[in-house]
This record gives C-alpha cells, sequence and structure tokens, in this order.
C-alpha cells in the first residue's frame, strides 16, 4: 500500500503541474473562443488534483477530511468551466451569457455547502464511515445527484465538440480526437471507481492524460489558434445566394440569401431556372464558367451576378450541382462610371484641352515677340505654362493606352533603350555631365511601353538636377532573374512628396504630386512585373525588371 500510495501522490503531482501549464497557456490565448473557460477548467483541476494529494498526503484524519471536502470545489466548478469551453469553440459562444454562467455556478455552490455543513445532515455521504478513505464512504443521495450532473455536463461538453467537429472541415477533426480522449479519460475512471470501489479513485489520476492530451493538440494540431467553424453557420451567414440543385435542376438546399434575392418564401424543390429567373445550368467551372456578368431580376430590381456553377459527385454519377450567385452590380457600376469618366476626360485632353491651350500658347508668344520688358516676360510664362500643360496632357494619354493595353509583355533589349534614350537628352541638356555603365545587351521582359518610362526617368534627372555642375549616372545590371536599372544625379533628388505619393499609390489635399510623370513610370514599370524604387536619399531611382531570353 505505502509504495502504491507514493506512485499516487507522484502521478497527482504530475497531472497538477500538467493542468497548470494548460491553464497558463490557455490563458496567454485569450481572447480566442474557450480559451477562458478552459483556463478555468484547468485551474479547478488543478487545484482538485493538489488537494486530494494533500488528502492523501496527511495523516492526521481531520486534517485529511479538511482537504477532500475542498476537492469538491475543484471536481464542480471544472466540469462547470469544461461546458462552456465546449459552448464558446464549438461556436456557440451566443450561448455563453451572464445568466447561463450564473446557472451553471448554482451547482457547484449548493454542492459545496452540502459538503461542508454535511455532518448535520449526510446527503452527501454518512458520517458514520468517515474517518476512512473515499473508497469506503457510504455516498448519500446528494452525491450521486452530483455524479450524475457531472457526468450528464462531461457528455454533453463532448458531443458539443463532437458535433462542431462533424460540421466543420475535417482537418479540425485531428485537432479534436485528443481533446475529447483528454475529456473522456477522467470520466472514465471515475466510473470505474465507483463501479469497482479500488483503494484509489484515478479520476484525478487521468488527468495526466488530459494533460498529454491537450499537449498534443496544442503542439501538433494547433489547437487554441484555430477552432472548428460549422459549414452550415458559414453557408447560412454569407450575403451571396448559394443553392444545391440535384441532377434534374430541383432545388435541394438553399441559404436565406435566395430567399432575399428573388423574394421566394421557400424555393425548396422548385426548379433552378424558375426560381432565379434566368438559365443557369448551362455552363459549369469545369467547362470555363460563365465570361460575364448576367442580369436577374430581384426584389430590387435588376442585379448583376456572376454564376459560379460546379458539378457535384462524378462524371459517371452525377448527383446535382453547387450554384453561388457572387453580386457584382456594385462593381459593375463603378466600371461603367469609370469607362464614361474615361471617355470624357480622353476626349476633353486629346481634343478641347489640346487645341485651347494650342491658341493661348500661339498667342502668348505672338505677345512675346512684339512687346519687351514685363510684358514680354509674362508672354512667355504664359507660353511656357500652356506648353507644360499640354506636354503633361500628352502623358495622361500615354497613361491611358497603359492602362488599356494591360499587363502584355515582351523581350525589350534594356541597353539600345537606354542609348537612344540618351541621345535625345544629351541635345536637349548639353551642360549635363552623362555617365554610363552598361552591358553589352540587357533583355527584360516588359511593357511595349518601357522607352516612354526609361524617357521619363532619364529626361528628369537631367532637367531637374541642381547642382553647379550637373551629372547623371546610369548604370545597368543584368543577371538570369532580373535587369536592374539605375538612374543616379547629384542633385536634391526627388522630392520626398513625389516619392510618398507614388508609393501609397494616391493623393490627398495635403500630400500630392506635381505631374503625372512618376506615376506614368510606377505604371508601366509594375505592369512590366517590375518595381520602382528610390535609395541614396532619393537620388537615385531604380527600375528592376525580370530578365528574359532574347526572341
Amino acid at each position: 500500500m505505502g509504495s502504491l500510495l507514493q506512485v499516487y501522490l507522484l502521478g497527482l503531482s504530475i497531472g497538477a503541474a500538467g493542468c497548470l501549464s494548460l491553464s497558463y497557456v490557455a490563458w496567454r490565448y485569450r481572447p480566442k473562443p474557450g480559451t477562458r473557460p478552459l483556463a478555468g477548467s484547468m485551474l479547478a483541476a488543478a487545484f482538485w488534483l493538489t488537494t486530494t494529494l494533500l488528502s492523501w498526503a496527511s495523516t492526521d484524519p481531520t486534517t485529511a477530511m479538511f482537504w477532500r471536502r475542498l476537492t469538491y470545489a475543484g471536481i464542480t466548478l471544472d466540469v462547470a468551466f469544461l461546458f462552456l469551453f465546449a459552448l464558446e469553440y464549438g461556436g456557440y459562444e451566443r450561448y455563453v451569457t451572464r445568466s447561463v454562467v450564473a446557472l451553471l455556478m448554482v451547482e457547484p455552490a449548493v454542492t459545496n455547502v452540502l459538503v461542508w455543513t454535511n455532518t448535520s445532515h449526510g446527503l452527501v455521504w454518512d458520517p458514520a464511515t468517515t474517518p476512512g478513505t473515499p473508497g469506503t464512504f457510504v455516498y448519500g443521495p446528494a452525491f450521486w445527484g452530483v455524479v450524475v450532473y457531472s457526468y450528464l455536463l462531461v457528455l454533453a461538453s463532448v458531443s458539443l465538440l463532437l458535433y462542431a467537429t462533424y460540421r466543420s472541415r475535417s482537418s479540425y477533426r485531428d485537432q479534436v480526437l485528443p481533446i475529447v480522449v483528454g475529456t473522456l479519460a477522467p470520466l472514465a475512471s471515475n466510473v470505474a471507481f465507483h463501479l469497482t470501489e479500488p483503494n484509489f479513485d484515478l479520476a484525478p489520476l487521468a488527468f495526466s492524460i488530459t494533460g498529454a492530451a491537450f499537449g498534443w493538440a496544442v503542439l501538433r494540431h494547433g489547437f487554441l489558434e484555430l477552432r472548428p467553424v460549422a459549414r452550415d453557420r458559414l453557408i447560412e451567414e454569407m450575403d451571396d445566394p448559394v443553392l444545391v440543385v440535384d441532377e434534374v435542376g430541383h432545388v435541394v438546399d438553399y441559404n436565406p440569401a435566395v430567399t432575399r434575392l428573388r423574394g421566394v418564401d421557400d424555393p425548396l424543390g422548385g426548379d433552378v431556372e424558375h426560381v432565379l429567373g434566368m438559365s443557369i445550368l448551362d455552363r459549369t467551372e469545369t467547362d470555363g464558367g460563365w465570361d460575364e456578368a448576367v442580369v436577374v431580376d430581384t426584389v430590387e430590381g435588376e442585379r448583376y451576378v456572376d454564376p459560379e456553377v460546379t458539378p457535384l459527385g462524378t462524371a459517371t454519377t452525377p448527383s446535382g450541382s453547387l450554384i453561388v450567385l457572387r453580386d457584382v452590380t456594385d462593381l459593375k457600376r463603378r466600371e461603367r462610371d469609370l469607362a464614361r469618366l474615361q471617355d470624357v476626360t480622353s476626349r476633353f485632353l486629346r481634343h478641347n484641352l489640346r487645341n485651347d491651350l494650342s491658341v493661348v500658347s500661339g498667342y502668348a508668344n505672338t505677345i512675346a515677340e512684339r512687346t519687351d520688358g514685363e510684358t514680354q516676360t509674362y508672354a512667355r510664362d504664359i507660353a511656357a505654362t500652356a506648353d507644360d500643360v499640354i506636354e503633361k496632357s500628352t502623358k495622361t494619354q500615354v497613361v491611358e493606352r497603359v492602362i488599356d493595353q494591360g499587363h502584355q509583355r515582351r523581350p525589350v533589349e534594356v541597353t539600345t533603350i537606354v542609348t537612344g534614350c540618351l541621345r535625345d537628352v544629351r541635345s536637349t541638356f548639353p551642360d549635363v555631365r552623362i555617365e554610363t555603365d552598361m552591358p553589352e545587351v540587357a533583355w527584360a521582359s516588359a511593357s511595349p511601353f518601357l522607352t516612354t518610362a526609361i524617357r521619363n526617368v532619364v529626361e528628369n534627372a537631367a532637367e531637374h538636377c541642381d547642382a553647379d555642375r550637373p551629372a547623371v549616372t546610369l548604370r545597368v545590371q543584368s543577371d538570369a532573374a532580373h535587369v536592374r536599372l539605375s538612374v543616379s544625379d547629384n542633385g536634391a533628388g526627388v522630392p520626398s512628396n513625389e516619392v510618398e505619393v507614388v508609393k501609397r499609390g494616391h493623393e490627398s489635399d495635403l500630400n500630392h504630386g506635381s505631374g503625372i510623370g512618376l506615376y506614368l513610370v510606377d505604371w508601366i514599370v509594375e505592369k512590366s512585373g517590375g518595381t520602382l524604387s528610390f535609395e541614396d536619399d532619393n537620388a537615385t531611382v531604380v527600375v528592376t525588371l525580370p530578365a528574359t531570353t532574347p526572341p
């Protein structure tokens, strides 16, 4: 008996340490669903194991009985917190209200009052059978009521976990299996204790199995990081209509979004084409799906939907189709508005603005030729400003063509493009010293508008270099993966606000660029599959492109 007792006490110590560790781990993951009640359950279990250990280690009967009474606090709170954990982890957290928690605390409170007043009523155990060990007690009706209640609560917890797992993806099942094993281990041990009446109640000792099982779930299967989400709940809460039809096109299942879409009370059993008011089963995702959105008459008027029809079953034994109607009405309306805006803007820039500014520039130059002094200066400024706006409008038209071109790419030889740009820049800016370091050839995969981007970068460096002796350096580096073009000048570099606007991809009233040159470069490089970056306090512009082989 002495050696068995030592083994028993050692097992209780290990189990208590494991439960404390799990309580700490669970608490660290708060406020994820289930973590707080799990931390409470493991803490209560550790208390149960510790008081059981102290009761068996005590040689004084009165002291031993004191610790045995305290075990009931851990036992009753453990199962209550376990049930709360199952509710939250299983996706039923809406039921974890203050009223439910208060109701679950009634049984622990009543049980512990009865335990501590047992000598006056004997409802928990017959006082005549103590002192002794739990195996020699004669238990009363209150004790068996606690046992039945605890068993039912544990079984309810396990059922909730299993049902939530059944409704979720199979990847969560490996996670829940050790949780169920760890939950049932103390229950099975306690059942064995009451049926066989051994010297030791192995239920507290079984918490070593609980700790190992829960630890395996945490370390191996991401328990506490991910929890199962019921698939039916996910479908129910989707904004997009979802239907399941059988092989002849009759609706066998649907989510509430279907009734909201068409105003049909219950489409179950109806023909899907009649329910949706459109021919929906013509094309499936396996044969290319729908080329574009289709119009559906709804209770809110016409809506655009993007249908996805996926066959169910196999090619030899089809069992129906899954239909998802993604509402793209807002997207289609925005596309239409943007197309109209593009047409108006393009016409305005291509004809009205350019023609009007050409007239302004012509008149301003005429005035400058026929006058002198301050009037001549003003006229020349007007002409220069008009020419600058004309140039920007030309770049805007290039932007339009770049966007229309999409992400089309082709092999381009970067060294040749740079060399061609340098001839124009040297003639336009003869006072700028230009140095180059380039290989003979450097092939990249890029947009057909790459020449425009490189010309903008080189011209910008030469035009805006504010050094006393302006100098621009161009380097092209090529390897198997990338072609890297860097353009540096010895001036102040690109203004930081211009760089920030390009990095963010949008402007604001307080932070905006002075032109569209860098925007144009960024768009062309992005559609080439490359990156645009800035180094050396924005004094170096770097264009990195994917390398390719010659055509």
